[in-house]
């Protein structure tokens, strides 16, 4: 009894393969010519690479095809079309737009993810096919790329939850845990949080889910029996199906005797930022599509992503009042991402941006790690009440602090300095012209109400942005020099210089709460 070849049951090797498909490439895509097989490519870094088969298409791009044939093979060729790949673009100064990759392989259990991958950030156009047997010879198969997706993965939807008793909470998460049952394809996390302070329920907990996959909605619409989107309107186009599962899985089996507005429970990263300030985490609870063991998504990392102070892509939505991030130059992708959303999130400051921009570009140390640091207080008018009764309130500010092997060395840091020379009178006026009504004002202190920017009244207050540089010396002495605006004292002497309107303000707000649980306390 014969043997069959290896390959395809037509090739006694992979090579045999390979010339077959150079002498008929018309039949893998029609217009393409070829150049040359087995295609040598020095490199002087290190070791060359040989492309099996280098043609051009009838749009002048490189095509570079490459053959695999077990998954022990497979597994290699993604590091050979990335050499290939740099290879061709630095060495034969081809544009990398001007390439292409083909793989064709009869194995693609453990090629596909990984390819899959690397068709999504190669930057280069990369398709997958299968050959296979046909009674003429051999015909090519379109092997469907797995969906990588880059966009955020953590829903900006998030459920808050107050209880009177352990109890009612233990029952609440119960009855998620029976509808989660239904639905395990579904990625969902609760946080539980105990209070520390008697200004807030003593027991609470934080919902949050992941970005369903592919297929996954018209699972969760026959479970539910709701169509997609039948919740409309969405705070988060986009993210229907996400909200429909929350909604289902935990809004609606909270307890009837925990009842709570549809404003009190949607979280926001400020609002979680904050019960953080009065609670201690009390535990996480995983329903659904989870690994058995997971140590990368931990209670504490998850909360980190719900505060989105880092300008992360974790979740679309960022805290409106905070920023916190360490980075360093050596991990490109992450400090160009980092920096982009710290100069975002400072640039109602336009003297700001500037500023940082020309601090960053200048030279520092390769161990040099920056750690960014902002707040943006927002309205200033809430902000003169609550100094008035808390000191240690400030205004928007920024702080870059450069460390080296862990010691403080200098950075940047910016605020809004009083020019103590304007003294308004009549903060009525004031608020109206800037907010248009004494009761806008007073509603864009919480937390997504107010979009729209009110830097014009720090300016007709007499504030002005400023920038300073600072130096830490081994003994722990600080040096400051100021770079721009008025070397003018912050808020606290602009309290004490002008009574008669801050009196004024307090007034207007004082049926404004002046942090509580679940805005900005005192301390934003």
């Amino acid at each position: 009894m014969s043997m069959q070849p290896p390959v395809l049951g037509l090739f006694q090797t992979e090579a045999e393969l390979r010339d077959y498909v150079a002498e008929r490439l018309e039949t893998l895509e029609p217009g393409l010519t070829l150049t040359k097989i087995e295609y040598e490519l020095p490199n002087p870094s290190g070791a060359g690479g040989r492309i099996d088969i280098v043609a051009l298409d009838q749009f002048d791009h490189v095509v570079v095809i490459e053959l695999k044939r077990s998954d022990r093979s497979a597994r290699s060729t993604l590091n050979e079309l990335a050499k290939y790949v740099s290879l061709l673009i630095n060495e034969a100064r081809i544009p990398k737009e001007a390439i292409r990759c083909i793989v064709l392989s009869t194995e693609w259990h453990e090629l596909r993810l990984p390819f899959s991958f690397f068709a999504a950030t190669a930057g280069v156009h990369v398709e997958g096919l299968r050959p296979i047997r046909v009674a003429n010879g051999v015909a090519y198969e379109n092997v469907d790329l797995l969906p990588i997706s880059d966009q955020p993965q953590l829903s900006p939807e998030v459920s808050l939850y107050q209880y009177p008793s352990a109890d009612r909470r233990d029952s609440h998460l119960k009855a998620i845990e029976e509808r989660a049952a239904r639905t395990p394809f579904i990625r969902l996390a609760i946080l539980k949080l105990d209070a520390m302070s008697p200004e807030t329920a003593p027991y609470q907990a934080i919902a949050c889910l992941w970005r369903l996959r592919l297929g996954d909605e018209e699972q969760l619409t026959k479970i539910t029996g709701e169509p997609i989107g039948h919740l409309a309107p969405y705070a988060f186009p986009g993210w229907e199906a996400e909200t429909d599962a929350l909604m289902w899985l935990a809004d609606e089996s909270y307890p009837d005797d925990c009842f709570s507005t549809a404003e009190a429970m949607r979280g926001t990263p400020e609002k979680i930022a904050n019960l953080e300030l009065v609670c201690v985490p009390a535990g996480l609870v995983r329903f659904g599509d989870w690994p058995k063991v997971d140590v990368l998504n931990t209670e504490s990392r998850i909360l980190k992503q719900l505060k989105a102070t880092s300008g992360q892509a974790a979740t679309p939505r960022s805290n409106r009042y905070r920023f916190r991030r360490t980075l360093t130059k050596r991990i490109a992708p992450s400090w160009r991402g980092g920096v982009a959303a710290f100069l975002k999130f400072i640039g109602f400051a336009p003297s700001w941006v500037e500023a940082v921009e020309v601090y960053l570009a200048q030279p520092h140390d390769p161990r040099a790690v920056f750690h960014f640091q902002a707040s943006d207080a927002r309205n200033p008018f809430y902000l003169i009440y609550q100094a008035h009764f808390h000191p240690e309130a400030s205004g928007s500010s920024f702080e870059i602090g450069v460390t080296i092997d862990g010691q403080p060395v200098g950075g940047l840091a910016g605020f809004w300095g009083w020019d103590q020379v304007t003294h308004p009178d009549n903060a009525g006026a004031d608020i109206v012209r800037s907010y248009g009504s004494i009761e806008w004002a007073k509603w864009s202190c919480f937390s997504a109400v107010d979009d729209e920017r009110h830097e014009q009244a720090l300016y007709d207050l007499g504030f002005r942005p400023c920038v300073q540089t600072f130096t830490i010396d081994a003994a722990g002495a600080w040096t400051w020099a100021l770079l721009t605006g008025p070397a003018g004292p912050p808020i606290g002497h602009f309290i004490d210089a002008n009574p008669g309107y801050v009196d004024q303000v307090v007034s207007i707000f004082s049926d404004t709460p002046i942090g509580p649980p679940g805005t900005r306390r005192e301390s934003d």
